[in-house]
């Protein structure tokens, strides 16, 4: 009798471990925007090609709340050989009238450092303006770009993003 009621206690325990740990990987893994309810117009969004960036950036989900404001949730690989320990995602977004890239999301303090081909599932980044100096209106957002701007690594060395000069110059009204 001992011998089975010590077997149920251990079965129990077992069973409330696996629910604990099931429940908190499905958190981890049901990461999801709160829905506006408003696509964005198709090919707004989209990653800038960077072919010696550390670090790959997949849109996972994205939404817009007007025709000047939209929400990314981005899932980062680190695809470096290298440990990274913070990274810099912005936006580059274009409106009829105007450019900028000074929409930013920095993840970092990491527990353990992003190690290569590891991936962060809970990236997210979010902007857009109505107006720009003087209240004069923007237009319509014609595209919001991810791209990687920074990456720090584990050795203290870092990795920038190129000039977005090129950007800048073939937008129009900056």
């Amino acid at each position: 009798m001992q011998i089975l009621s010590r077997n149920l206690f251990l079965s129990a325990i077992l069973t409330v471990m696996s629910v604990a740990c099931a429940s908190a990987q499905s958190k981890q893994s049901d990461f999801r925007l709160p829905s506006l309810g408003t696509p964005c117009a198709e090919g707004v969004i989209s990653v800038e090609a960077q072919e010696n960036a550390p670090l790959q950036i997949i849109v996972e989900e994205s939404d817009c709340k007007t025709t000047q404001m939209a929400r990314v949730r981005f899932t980062a690989k680190n695809l470096s050989s290298k440990a990274i320990v913070e990274f810099t995602v912005r936006s580059l977004e274009t409106y009829e009238q105007y450019y900028t890239d000074t929409s930013g999301s920095t993840v970092g303090g990491f527990e353990n450092p992003l190690k290569p081909n590891e991936t962060y599932d809970r990236g997210f980044i979010g902007g857009g303006t109505e107006t720009k100096a003087g209240g004069i209106p923007v237009g319509k957002m014609k595209s919001y770009i991810l791209t990687v701007w920074s990456v720090t690594f584990a050795d203290g060395t870092k990795w920038e993003r190129e000039s977005s000069k090129e950007v800048r110059d073939s937008t129009p009204n900056r």
